[in-house]
């Protein structure tokens, strides 16, 4: 996906000096999640290779390489991996009319203005809206439209049960921009900004409990893909 495929790690609420049980618990917990994460990427690959390959997407093309990577996500958590179950999803939808000369400047703080985003996220908003802004500076009139995802994966510790909660936070952020000139010949960007969030809880029980199984259908899918990747040649 455009940002980053690894995803951001979190730890919230732990004491400073945990015991032995409670690492012993975040150890796992870490583990199967780094599992659970190595096995959707592998699926999203095989996926987008198999697109590839059909020429239903080109290799070039790298929008929609990005859009079917959020695509092929959604899909997967929705009907192969089971021990995510969705707990909340939230969308900032908004159009801000901006200077096209003062775009990297203003079009993140415009555009998420009032919303209390995580600072590695706001990080690389940042980086990602500065980028965006310098193609649509140099563009003379054309509509640019580009999408950015990243995950970030929160440990929470709760002292009262002393047990510990694994949450992935999956954010999707588009914008849509085109240029214009004013009657008064001031060059202005209309940009309609979408940041969506869906929060993922991890089940361990239940993802332990089909991991062999996952593991198996990993392996076909890659064998698959490899299989019409071979090229006999004769002796």
């Amino acid at each position: 996906m455009a940002g980053d495929l690894i995803p951001t790690i979190h730890f919230v609420n732990f004491p400073p000096n945990p015991d032995e049980a409670t690492k012993a618990i975040l150890n796992s917990l870490v583990s199967d999640m780094q599992d659970s994460t190595s096995f959707i990427s592998n699926m999203i690959a095989i996926a987008l290779q198999e697109k590839i390959e059909s020429t239903e997407i080109s290799d070039d093309d790298h929008m929609a390489k990005v859009n079917f990577q959020i695509l092929a996500f959604d899909l997967i958590v929705g009907t192969k991996a089971t021990w995510l179950s969705r707990a909340r999803t939230s969308t900032v939808d908004k159009k801000i009319i901006l200077d096209r000369h003062n775009l990297r400047f203003d079009l993140l703080t415009q555009a998420f203005q009032g919303q209390n985003l995580p600072a590695v996220l706001g990080e690389r908003l940042q980086q990602f809206t500065l980028a965006l802004a310098q193609v649509l500076v140099k563009t003379s009139s054309a509509c640019e439209s580009s999408r950015f995802a990243t995950q970030i994966i929160y440990y929470t510790y709760d002292e009262a049960t002393k047990s510990i909660k694994a949450q992935i936070k999956a954010y999707n952020f588009e914008a849509t921009a085109s240029t214009t000139k004013t009657s008064s010949n001031v060059e202005k960007c209309s940009v309609q900004i979408c940041l969506k969030l869906v929060e993922y809880d991890f089940n361990q029980l239940r993802f332990n409990a089909v991991r062999k199984s996952m593991e198996e259908e990993a392996k076909k899918a890659a064998y698959d893909i490899a299989s019409r990747a071979t090229v006999e040649v004769p002796p």
